[in-house]
């Protein structure tokens, strides 16, 4: 779609793409990658008890 809308001079609906693509890779990026992290530091021991 991002292509198709380039070669038709409708940028708007380009950027709106790349928009929507930037706002998923945030969202799993904090919560899919963050849980994963934060499980696996927690199975290697690696959690700081001091707090």
């Amino acid at each position: 779609m991002i292509l198709q809308s380039r070669w038709d001079m409708n940028y708007e609906a380009a950027f709106v793409c790349i928009g929507v693509i930037v706002f998923l890779g945030m969202v799993i990026e904090r919560w899919g990658f963050g849980r994963l992290e934060r499980y696996t530091v927690k199975c290697w021991g690696m959690v700081n008890e001091e707090r």
